[in-house]
């Protein structure tokens, strides 16, 4: 999946895969390469096309919290996306 395209749910490009890490895809978006994690239930993989489609709008993603050292904050993720992060399995 590393390098798919990552789509909002309205079809507008958000970024590409960096990683995925846990229950959660790392996207890599802008320039300067900022990363964000967005839990695997939100997403949806289309291999064929190289596609991460999400099933959240651009503007839950802006505020999404940033990746500091390259280390994914599980917990802020979760209460970010109102998930429990002991409950996320990393399916797709």
């Amino acid at each position: 999946m590393e390098g798919f395209k990552v789509m909002t749910n309205t079809g507008l490009e958000v970024g590409h895969v960096d990683r995925v890490e846990g229950g959660v895809i790392v996207v890599e978006h802008g320039v300067l390469k900022h990363r964000f994690a967005i839990p695997h239930e939100l997403a949806h993989v289309d291999d064929d096309a190289r596609i991460v489609h999400l099933t959240v709008s651009k503007a839950l993603l802006d505020d999404a919290p940033k990746m500091h050292h390259d280390r994914v904050d599980m917990a802020a993720v979760a209460a970010h996306y109102g998930y429990d992060e002991t409950k996320s399995t990393g399916d797709t």
